[in-house]
């Protein structure tokens, strides 16, 4: 087997975290955006305005304090390997895996989500799921109040999806682990598939608080990126469909962007460094028109489209990657029998695959 110190370990994500693909964190943070336009701006003209649909719509959302998501593309595999074709890297079978993979996401928190500030965040209830058709989960993460997180995952279908053809064998390395001594039960759990929890403040690359900002600038950047976006947005009704009214919301993400930065000018010294990433990545906007397609249902926002060829015109065809939403979450619970999987874990995962048969790892 390779060393991983000559070669990392192949990882199952690099044949589709390419620069379009980069593209979908875009449309993703444009789809939050404009629910933020939207809900910091006040309710204008009548009632059934497209515009009020929506801000009324997102008001509702963040009355609750529970929600879940289902994130996936609402196209078949012909569509996506049609319009992704042109990418590096990019095979029949990465559309084939896209077409059938869906993320999902749930949070609770004790007040509705319109209060939250920057110090709630740890005390959310969280899950993350990464699955397919099938729906057995490839990846599960969750988070009990910040300071802890479960995750467990298939490392050998996950490996599975990767083009490197020097996969690990993760069937040999598991039963090497059984050697293992107890201190490492962590490693074994990672190994087998099985639940592991990690400390945070174990592993010094997790965000600090000191990193976030006060509850005051929060609220400051939340206004002006409200009233950037919500002062250049349009609304148009669009047809029914499945039971929900949709509204069409269209950006012109160059003008929106240039007023944002000006905004943000007299909140440099509180952003810190992010402060000239943040004006860097704003300059870099191109000069076009983003929509997002909002459907509501019972005056609550149930999803966003955003078509990922808005943002990659070498793209043949749509794309749409679709977010339905649900005023509700399932409880997270803590998994039964996680083992703690700390730092020195990864060295001993590092022996593990380099060492000679009848050898012990021992750290």
């Amino acid at each position: 087997m390779t060393s991983p110190a000559a070669r990392p370990t192949p990882s199952p994500s690099e044949p589709i975290i390419n620069s379009t693909q980069k593209k979908t964190l875009a449309a993703v943070g444009c789809a939050t955006l404009i629910a933020a336009a939207s809900t910091a701006c006040g309710i204008t003209g009548s009632a059934n305005t497209a515009e009020a649909k929506v801000k009324k719509a997102f008001y509702a959302l963040g009355q609750q304090k529970a929600l879940s998501a289902d994130v996936h593309f609402d196209a078949n595999a012909d569509t996506i390997y049609n319009a992704l074709r042109g990418e590096e890297d990019f095979e029949r079978r990465d559309a084939d895996m896209l077409a059938e993979l869906k993320l999902s996401y749930q949070v609770a928190y004790d007040k509705p989500l319109k209060d939250l500030g920057p110090d709630d965040q740890d005390a959310a209830r969280a899950a993350f799921t990464i699955s397919r058709d099938d729906g057995k989960p490839m990846v599960e993460v969750r988070s009990i109040g910040g300071k802890k997180l479960f995750a467990r995952a298939d490392l050998k279908t996950l490996a599975a999806m990767s083009h490197d053809s020097d996969k690990p064998d993760f069937d040999a390395l598991a039963r090497k682990a059984e050697q293992l001594p107890p201190s490492m039960d962590g490693l074994k759990n990672a190994l087998r598939g099985e639940w592991v929890v990690l400390d945070t403040d174990a592993f010094q690359d997790s965000p600090s608080t000191s990193d976030r900002l006060d509850a005051k600038t929060q609220q400051q950047v939340f206004r002006t990126v409200g009233k950037a976006l919500g002062d250049n947005a349009k609304y148009k009704g669009a047809p029914t469909r499945d039971g929900a009214d949709h509204v069409k919301v269209t950006v012109p993400a160059k003008k929106a962007a240039k007023e944002l930065a000006a905004g943000l000018k007299p909140l440099a010294d509180k952003l810190g460094t992010k402060s000239d990433k943040l004006s860097r990545d704003l300059d870099g906007i191109p000069d076009q028109d983003v929509t997002v397609d909002v459907a509501i249902k019972n005056g609550m926002v149930s999803g966003l489209t955003v078509d990922l060829a808005q943002f990659d015109k070498k793209m043949k065809g749509e794309l749409p990657l679709v977010f339905d939403i649900h005023a509700d979450a399932p409880t997270v619970e803590a998994p039964s029998g996680a083992k703690e999987f700390n730092p020195r874990d990864i060295f001993g995962a590092y022996l593990l695959a380099n060492r000679k048969d009848g050898t012990t790892v021992a750290i």
